[in-house]
Formats: structure tokens, sequence, C-alpha cells
């Protein structure tokens, strides 16, 4: 199967080297804190996949779901997401442990 490290890419440099630049439109697409048409959004969202990395590189995606608005907006950096009770409640406490990295997606079906 050959070296998997022959292959790893540890650097940016690396990654621009394989793939070239981004497309231009890729940087305007990265906040350091959400917008007003994005609070509106997600405020508007019936459901969202929480995805999480701890410190290992193990990664996790768990769906979550409601009416509209069960997210709360505290303020441009700040979500509220609520827990809710699951069917195997010694999964829930293990589920993020040492996180050390989270992302969000939102889904809003179209007026």
């Amino acid at each position: 199967m050959g070296n998997p490290s022959a292959h790893r890419i540890e650097t940016v440099a690396q990654l621009q080297a394989l793939l070239g630049e981004p497309n231009p439109m890729t940087p305007k697409k990265l906040f350091s804190a959400l917008d007003d048409a994005a609070i509106d959004f997600i405020r508007r969202s019936p459901f969202l996949v929480l995805a999480t990395a701890d410190a290992q590189g193990n990664e996790d995606a768990s769906p979550k779901g409601d009416g509209p608005g069960f997210v709360a907006v505290e303020d441009a950096n700040t979500l509220l997401i609520p827990e809710r009770q699951r069917q195997s409640p010694d999964v829930q406490s293990q589920e993020h442990p040492g996180q050390s990295a989270g992302w969000n997606y939102f889904s809003c079906a179209r007026h």
C-alpha cells in the first residue's frame, strides 16, 4: 500500500501547490462573526448539523432540529443550541469531551 505519510498534506503551502489558489469568492464566504443575513437565516432555520473534532482529530456530526428559531443567537459570536434528550443517554455524555473545533451547517426552506 505504500507509505501513507508520503501523501500527507501538512501545510497550507502544500495544499495550494496541489490545488492552486482558491476561487476569489471563497474568502468572501469566511466570517469571523455572524452578519445580519446569517443571524436572520439561523433564526428561521429548523435544522442544523453540529460537527465537532477533538484534539486527536476524531470527528462527529450530530443532526439537530426543532421549530424555526430553536437555536438562539445571543450575539454575533455566540449561538445557543439546546440539547435534547436522546434514546441513548450514555452517548450524550461522551459526545463532545475535549472538543477543540466545531462547525455548524444550517438549512432552511425557501419561502
